[in-house]
């Protein structure tokens, strides 16, 4: 989820007001926690940096090996070291918060205000940060316990600088555009729901020919709209296409070729009893809903 084009605190706060409605409409908003900080503009970034670099040095022999490594190229990425000694060293780093430009200060105040007004509960975390050059101000994440170690299950940020990067231009000449979004992990989100996946033998659309693949594909269209597991399967000769078919425990397969075009009807067959049968247009969807597994 992003939005693009907007450099204003309020576009920050909708995109965690997206973020949480998502969690809320999955039941998950009361099993994470909303996690936040800001990156300042580009001058804090930078300053602080600086900073970091001068208050790691002091312990880079007692510092993981990949945080020495990042020491001088990336000093942001050691606050998210999960290494137990990096996190006892960082625990006394200097804080971003203290590194703001009065513009940055303002921006982050303006952003929890809007969120608070909003009835969003959130926690500061100065140590939450991304270590890649082109994030900027606002950046988050839920976590939740739940799963084991605390892991983030959705996480977000600014990213002005991204465009300029990857070396786009504006038809207006500018070089920058603002843009924020987040992402989600699928399989955290589903280990939260306690979803247990059904198991669905799909259907097989098999047209006999090339000359009927169009066929097929609105099939499968209409198929997968009437949420009905559907594949296609397109290549090779019918009898390798039915091996494919029983190997991933497909309950029928649907043939499609000129007899069945002209007369308006599918051919199905079984593939647990190897039966076959001929089923009208309009009466499909009922016989799959009603013989399907």
């Amino acid at each position: 989820m992003e939005c693009i084009g907007d450099d204003s605190p309020f576009s920050d706060a909708e995109i965690v007001l997206l973020a949480q409605d998502i969690l809320k409409t999955l039941n998950l908003v009361d099993k994470v926690n909303l996690e936040i900080n800001s990156l300042g503009c580009m001058e804090s970034r930078a300053k602080y940096q600086q900073a970091l670099v001068e208050y790691f040095s002091k312990y880079r022999t007692e510092l993981s090996q990949d945080s020495q490594s990042r020491l001088i190229e990336n000093p942001l990425r050691i606050l998210d070291s999960k290494n137990l000694q990096d996190k006892k060293i960082s625990a006394s780093a200097p804080s971003i918060h203290d590194y703001y430009t009065i513009k940055a200060r303002c921006y982050f105040d303006k952003v929890l205000e809007y969120l608070e007004f909003c009835g969003i509960k959130y926690t500061i975390n100065a140590n939450l940060v991304r270590g890649l050059d082109y994030y900027c101000h606002t950046v988050f994440e839920y976590v939740s316990t739940q799963i084991g170690a605390q892991s983030t299950v959705l996480g977000g940020g600014r990213y002005d600088g991204l465009f300029e990067q990857m070396g786009g231009k504006l038809a207006s000449g500018k070089k920058t555009l603002p843009a924020i979004g987040f992402a989600a992990g699928i399989e955290r989100l589903a280990l939260l729901t306690n979803y247990t996946p059904v198991d669905v033998r799909p259907i097989v659309i098999m047209p006999v020919d090339e000359k009927h693949h169009q066929h097929g594909i609105m099939l499968l269209q209409k198929l997968r709209n009437n949420n009905i597991t559907t594949v296609i399967d397109l290549q090779d000769s019918i009898s390798k296409r039915l091996n494919r078919a029983n190997y991933i425990k497909a309950s029928k397969v649907i043939f499609i070729g000129a007899i069945e075009v002209r007369e308006q009807s599918y051919r199905i067959k079984d593939l647990d009893t190897s039966n076959e049968c001929v089923i009208i247009h309009n009466e499909l969807l009922s016989y799959l809903q009603n013989n399907c597994s």
